[in-house]
């Protein structure tokens, strides 16, 4: 309880009943009485007494000193000559042996070793008149309350009872730093469990010591851990690296607090100007070589907390050596987890701050084929291609920025020499390339609150001295922050964030598109477009996501997958298409009144009845179409008439950035698919117009009774078709194609015009029942399909 002291302060009084039988008392065996310093107080110079002592050994006897990294006595052994003598006590500081001073750097065992063997060693010391109270811990680190006082004391009081009974030498004055020495030098493993445990509490406890002597003390414990790493102790090398961090953990939790005053050195935290530097310094090896020892232990859990340590590595900003190997050591951790893009991503970035590293090479070389592996076993698994499509952008190198070339854009935002000098209010130039350097490596979105304030604050800077075409090229690439005024998120962001259906035109995307659709919509919200990749950024704009962006993005000139879109353009149209997508192929049509007498002729001769010019003309420039495409190795192509335009509302770029989704969404609902309509879709008035002695291979027992109905596949909104007109907007597979050509070159079956003679091809290949079109057409005629039957207003007109 509380009591009032003589002199007015309070005190802390401890009867016997309050901690057993092992408590210490006064010299009235009554009770204890605790001075609690409730707060850090001025403490008086201390008065030092110097003096020699001279011990006598026999042989090669030790000493029996232990030392801290000052040259602090912390233990003396039984039965040696330093204990024999009775003239030193824990905290003594030795100051000159055989008259030689030492120092931190030249310490007492490096001057003995040095030194002749003698049976007699003088040893100057200086010792401190006061001894130490609780407050003179409390310069750094929260100050400690009551009832922690309480519990330290109590806890040594139960320390030295079980010592006592264990027979243990460890009765000396200080016993916080005697348990330390007694923990490093092997001591605890005699004792039992509850004792030990014990140790390792007071042992923790140093972290609220002098700065200066925990960051010797680390600098040792580092040191004894690296020598047990050497020897393949991983386990105890481990152990001495997080004694080390224990040291500086109130400064690190008070700085996770409150960053900003801790920086500042406010008294309650204790940090100054110059003490978080030098805590770092200490922290980052021991952090690096914890993660070393994690990874050499294996096992999940130490994969994780290796992946822990170096995080907080790079939060410490350390010079680029040390965050290269932190990604190096986060790439071996992601290795062993089974993250092959993860480590990927490590690897990149370790190796551009260090590219002389073999270590970082060879690792990057097995992963490398692992991706390649993982990357084609995706490609085979159906339910693996939307993962497939959300990575091909980080396994590939090539295909994006690389982190230097995101920095080099980065430091035009640079404050200049001269506007620092004056004194802005800009962050320093050492702090902007740190800073700079991290938005490279994550991207200006993912910076924290505060260093997104910063980098505003650069940004709103270098504006006005930057050029124009730097700043399109820094938001093409997504490092700089897009304009206020622009609008960039799409129509169908708000509905994909409540996850509402999608529109109409977009209903037949699959079950997990959509669910992908959701999660992107999700990160543009959080983090913004700028996070995205050049492929998930298309597809955002194909769905609706964001606003179209302008045609030469450059995620608007990657390839279609796996094939691409063509143009049958004849010159009379080409005014209609001024401005063509980077993606769309055009094919010169070939006009029928171009073609030849005996060319025409040798057509019609394997035609059923005889065609027009303009009809064979039109055949002859779909078969350069589809043997263009197969000749550049593409697995489907769109081929789209001039006369045709888009029903959505983003116009072409929109609907060629479609086509890979939709492509993956009919593979989905039938693999053997050959061809799509996206134009409207009427085979009943296909068969009401054509003739059946034109059709053979379209009507009888050749064509099934759905063939003349779309009917829709259960659960998805595709519909299976029969013959039908309007070609102008078909996607024809890879197979079909080549049986298109060969059919063309052998001319059977016999020649049709191409709305019908596609259809009888497909007939006589077995290919009819691999038709599918969207519930909503995405494609029409100028003019509507009316006009497209008249053939007016399109290369029909024309031929």
């Amino acid at each position: 309880m509380l009591v009032e002291c003589s002199s007015g302060s309070p005190r802390l009084e401890v009867n016997e009943g309050d901690h057993g039988e092992g408590n210490a008392t006064d010299s009235d065996g009554d009770r204890e009485e605790l001075e609690i310093p409730f707060l850090a107080t001025e403490v008086a110079p201390l008065e030092e007494l110097e003096k020699e002592v001279r011990l006598h050994r026999e042989g090669d006897e030790q000493l029996g000193l232990v030392l801290d990294a000052s040259n602090v006595v912390v233990m003396l052994r039984e039965d040696t000559p330093a204990s024999r003598s009775g003239q030193f006590e824990v905290g003594d500081h030795v100051v000159a042996v055989q008259g030689v001073e030492v120092n931190k750097e030249r310490r007492v065992a490096m001057v003995l070793r040095e030194l002749a063997d003698a049976a007699v060693v003088v040893i100057r010391l200086r010792r401190a008149m006061r001894r130490k109270r609780y407050s003179d811990h409390l310069d750094h680190g929260p100050l400690m309350t009551a009832d922690e006082i309480l519990a330290a004391q109590t806890r040594e009081a139960d320390l030295r009872y079980e010592m006592c009974q264990q027979g243990n030498a460890l009765l000396v004055n200080d016993t916080e730093e005697a348990a330390a020495e007694a923990r490093r030098a092997g001591g605890v493993e005699g004792l039992d469990p509850g004792t030990r445990k014990h140790l390792e509490s007071m042992w923790r406890m140093q972290a609220r010591s002098k700065l200066a002597k925990r960051l010797s003390a680390a600098d040792m414990l580092r040191d004894e851990g690296n020598d047990k790493f050497s020897a393949g102790e991983y386990e105890k090398a481990l152990e001495e690296y997080e004694f080390a961090l224990d040291m500086f953990k109130y400064e690190m939790a008070n700085l996770l607090r409150d960053q900003q005053q801790a920086e500042l050195g406010d008294e309650g935290r204790g940090l100054g100007s110059e003490d978080l530097p030098a805590i770092q310094q200490v922290r980052v090896p021991c952090l690096l070589n914890a993660a070393a020892c994690h990874i050499k232990l294996s096992g999940k859990q130490h994969f994780t907390k290796a992946l822990a340590c170096c995080e907080e590595v790079l939060r410490a900003n350390p010079p680029a050596e040390k965050r290269a190997k932190a990604h190096f050591r986060a790439a071996q951790a992601n290795h062993k987890l089974g993250n092959p893009r993860e480590a990927w991503a490590s690897l990149q970035t370790a190796q551009e701050l260090h590219p002389t590293s073999r270590e970082i090479r060879s690792l990057q070389l097995e992963v490398s084929r692992e991706l390649k592996s993982l990357k084609s076993a995706e490609r085979q698994d159906r339910d693996g291609m939307l993962q497939t499509g959300m990575n091909h952008r980080q396994i590939f190198k090539q295909e994006k920025l690389t982190y230097a070339a995101r920095l080099s854009l980065l430091r035009h935002l640079l404050p200049e020499p001269a506007a620092e000098d004056a004194g802005s209010e800009a962050p320093s130039r050492q702090r902007a390339e740190a800073l700079l350097e991290q938005a490279a490596h994550v991207g200006w979105a993912n910076l924290g609150r505060e260093e997104q304030l910063v980098f505003g604050q650069l940004w709103s800077a270098a504006q006005p001295r930057l050029k124009a075409q730097v700043v399109r090229d820094g938001r093409d690439a997504g490092v700089f922050p897009p304009r206020d005024e622009e609008k960039i998120f799409g129509q169908n962001l708000p509905g994909a964030l409540m996850s509402k259906p999608f529109p109409d035109q977009l209903a037949w995307l699959s079950p997990q598109q959509k669910q992908r659709a959701r999660g992107l919509a999700l990160v543009i919200w959080q983090r913004g477009a700028e996070t995205l990749d050049n492929e998930e950024r298309r597809l955002c704009e194909a769905l609706g996501l964001l606003t179209i962006s302008n045609p030469n993005c450059k995620w608007h000139t990657l390839l279609l997958g796996s094939g691409g879109a063509q143009l049958i353009l004849s010159q009379a149209r080409a005014h209609l298409w001024p401005f063509r997508p980077p993606t769309l192929r055009v094919v010169d049509a070939v006009m029928g009144a171009s073609l030849s007498a005996p060319t025409v002729q040798r057509l019609n001769t394997s035609a059923r009845r005889p065609l027009a010019c303009g009809e064979l003309g039109i055949l002859k420039s779909y078969d350069k179409a589809w043997a263009e495409a197969l000749e550049a190795g593409w697995g489907w192509s769109l081929v789209l008439e001039d006369d045709a335009v888009p029903l959505l509302d983003g116009g072409w770029l929109q609907l060629l950035a479609l086509l890979p989704s939709l492509v993956e969404s009919v593979a989905l609902v039938d693999p053997e698919w050959r061809l799509i309509s996206l134009a409207p879709v009427d085979s009943a008035n296909f068969f009401a117009v054509c003739d059946p002695q034109d059709i053979p291979l379209l009507v009888g027992e050749a064509a099934p009774a759905w063939a003349r109905r779309p009917t829709r596949i259960e659960n998805t909104d595709w519909r299976r078709i029969g013959p039908t007109f309007h070609a102008f907007g078909w996607i024809y597979r890879a197979p079909l194609m080549q049986a298109l050509v060969d059919a063309f070159d052998e001319g059977t079956p016999p020649l049709n015009p191409l709305d019908v003679w596609v259809w009888e091809v497909m007939a006589s290949r077995d290919m009819l029942a691999h038709a599918l079109a969207p519930s909503q057409p995405l494609i029409d005629a100028r003019g509507g399909v009316q006009s497209a039957e008249r053939g007016t207003g399109s290369v029909k007109a024309a031929q």
